[in-house]
Formats: structure tokens, C-alpha cells, sequence
């Protein structure tokens, strides 16, 4: 983050910083990143990782979480759409996956033809938790571990999940 990237943000003027703001609100952080480049462009544009970093710094001055938790699955819901897939699913599996905001689970049905289908994210926020000097299970695990047996029983497959209580750091 530089010095001068919120005095960046407020060379587009209320107008455009109520654009920027609104985009942030309403569909997040790459709809942000869009609006800042868009609105700088006529001033020799922004490179796409300055524009993220005012667009976070913003998100922080709005008190908006730039990746909030995901809603709870719905597990007859993700059926239905494995149901509706081409391929019938061989297993369910739960696999972790990172980005720049921490760790989240993937449930996956792994299909009969090779494909994948995603089925539903888990982002509960929080970083690597210790008690008593062990890992205990991250609520995404816990989560993911409850809708993927469930899923997996509705479909009449097997559930895998290989790192059941913590992402594997091992990669």
C-alpha cells in the first residue's frame, strides 16, 4: 500500500468515489478493482494491483470485509445440481483451496466422465488456530465434513476429504 493511494481515491471526486463505493458494496472487491481503473483511466490509468491495493484500503474505510464468510451449503441444493449434471458423480470430496484471504473448502463432485463440479465454497475467515498446542478442526472442516457425508449419502456415493481438520501446508 502507498502513501498516496487514498489521496488517489479522491482525485475521482464524490461522484466517482460513490461509484467506486457503490461497486464495492454491491458485488465486491473485482468489481472495485474495475471502477478505480475505469474512473483513472482518462488520468494514464493504474496498474491492476495498485488499483487492488486502493480498493482494499477502501474496504477497510467503508468497514467492509473484502471476503466475508460464506452462507451455510445447501445440501439439497448441491444435490440438484449434481443430480442435473450430464455425469453421474462417483464420489463427493471436500479439498482445500487458498487465495490472498486465507484458506476456504471446495465440496466437488468428482463425476463418472473425469469432470469436476464444483458444488459450494466454505469461508469461515480466521487464521490457523492453536489450542493447547495442537491444530483443532477449523470450522470449514467441521462444515464441510457435515454437508459432504449428508451430500454423499443423498447421492448414494462416498465422501473423501484428505486433510480433514487443517489445509495440508505440505504444497
Amino acid at each position: 500500500m502507498r502513501d498516496d493511494d487514498t489521496a488517489l481515491l479522491r482525485l475521482l471526486g464524490e461522484d466517482g468515489l460513490a461509484r467506486v463505493d457503490a461497486a464495492i458494496r454491491e458485488r465486491g472487491l473485482l468489481a472495485g478493482v474495475a471502477a478505480v481503473r475505469e474512473a483513472l483511466r482518462s488520468r494514464g490509468g493504474l496498474s491492476l494491483y495498485d488499483a487492488r491495493d486502493m480498493v482494499l484500503e477502501r474496504f477497510g474505510e467503508l468497514g467492509v470485509d473484502p471476503c466475508p464468510p460464506t452462507p451455510p451449503l445447501d445440501v439439497e441444493e448441491m444435490a440438484s445440481r449434481a443430480e442435473g449434471h450430464p455425469s453421474r458423480p462417483r464420489e463427493v470430496a471436500a479439498v482445500w483451496d487458498g487465495d490472498d484471504f486465507g484458506w476456504y473448502l471446495v465440496l466437488e463432485a468428482h463425476c463418472e466422465d473425469g469432470t469436476t463440479l464444483d458444488l459450494g465454497w466454505i469461508r469461515r475467515g480466521g487464521d490457523l488456530r492453536v489450542l493447547n498446542g495442537r491444530v483443532p478442526p477449523w470450522p470449514e472442516a467441521v462444515e464441510a465434513r457435515e454437508a459432504g457425508t449428508a451430500l454423499a449419502a443423498r447421492l448414494g456415493v462416498p465422501f473423501r476429504f484428505d486433510h480433514p481438520d487443517t489445509p495440508d501446508f505440505s504444497d
